[in-house]
């Protein structure tokens, strides 16, 4: 989902936006892989996972 949200934000011709929210979309998911896996409780990182993913979807709603 965030990389649809950023392929609509990001500015500029549709491959060129589509390939930067995708090269985005792996920092990001490597950064919430980090933090997940370094969590200490899993009800917290899920309950985490799916607020940014709740955040994108309202994003994409709203674009």
């Amino acid at each position: 989902m965030w990389t649809f949200l950023l392929g609509r934000l990001i500015p500029g011709d549709r491959p060129g936006a589509g390939f930067t929210a995708t090269m985005l979309s792996f920092v990001l998911y490597a950064g919430c892989f980090v933090w997940v896996f370094g969590a200490k409780r899993l009800g917290r990182a899920a309950v985490s996972m799916a607020a940014l993913a709740a955040v994108a979807a309202l994003g994409i709603a709203l674009t």
